[in-house]
């Protein structure tokens, strides 16, 4: 999977190819090169065989230039222009190309995934759904690494970028309820945060409905929860997360920024 944006790669960001399309690539090049090695020693084969022989070579490029082997797509490019050379010229430079990718993958470490471990690295669509990052687009590179880092088992991490989650969504209701913006970053503590909410929530007199009075007593103590059971835990260097409690967390994050994103948007809107 090929970076198509202006960024730097990070270490999240991979490159995904399927194996058999290796090996398939090393069996074409056995195949080609057996073909001029079977051919009469300083011949040259028909014109339409070389080009298309040319051509492939061209194709055989691109797959090296997609899996990060540059020496051999070099060598592919050099070949594909070299098809009027005898037989065994040719033969020999298919031999050199084949090394050269025995060589350029014994300087490579390829990371194999079980089928739940890349559904997490490399989601088909937002982990947590299309409709949640359109009302709270800003959750959506925090959510993708969080997803990353459990499909790579780097759980602790991946509670992190949870936490940086759920800030955003505390962002939203706190402008939801017309809480005054903290002036000071201390006051943008969890637990400053929530007592505000709690406190927004009681002294609110007027609600637009019952059921959304009912959904912001809902909120706030699923993120009471999160609070006590997960952030402080996470904030101390000698918390460290597993798999079976990573995962978990991951999927009552997910609830609960879904439940958020129904009602309202990263801004708040409509106000509660």
């Amino acid at each position: 999977m090929m970076n198509t944006s202006n960024r730097l790669w990070n270490l999240w960001e991979m490159k995904e190819f399927f194996l058999p399309n290796l090996l398939l690539l090393a069996k074409e090049l056995g195949r080609l090169a057996e073909e001029y090695e079977n051919a009469e020693a300083g011949s040259t084969l028909e014109k339409d065989v070389q080009l298309n022989n040319a051509s492939k070579l061209r194709e055989y490029a691109q797959d090296f230039s997609a899996l990060d082997l540059p020496m051999c797509r070099i060598q592919a490019e050099r070949l594909a222009g070299q098809m009027g050379l005898n037989a065994s010229e040719i033969a020999q430079g298919l031999k050199d190309l084949y090394a050269r990718m025995e060589d350029e993958c014994t300087l490579r470490k390829f990371l194999t995934l079980s089928d739940t471990q890349a559904g997490y690295v490399f989601p088909s669509s937002p982990p947590f759904g299309l409709e949640v990052v359109q009302k709270l687009p800003k959750i959506a590179y925090e959510v993708e690494e969080a997803s990353k880092c459990i499909g790579l088992g780097l759980d602790t991490a991946a509670v992190f970028h949870l936490m940086r989650v759920v800030e955003i969504g505390i962002e939203a209701i706190r402008k939801s309820l017309a809480i005054p913006d903290p002036v000071k970053a201390s006051g943008r503590n969890w637990g400053i945060l929530i007592k505000k909410i709690s406190d927004a929530i009681s002294e609110k007199s007027q609600w637009a409905s019952k059921d959304d009075k009912q959904f912001f007593f809902e909120v706030l103590a699923s993120l009471d929860a999160v609070r006590n059971a997960w952030r402080n835990a996470t904030m101390h260097v000698e918390t460290k997360y597993k798999p079976e409690e990573s995962e978990p967390i991951f999927i009552a994050v997910k609830s609960l920024m879904k439940k958020i994103a129904n009602r309202m948007d990263e801004y708040g809107m409509p106000l509660a």
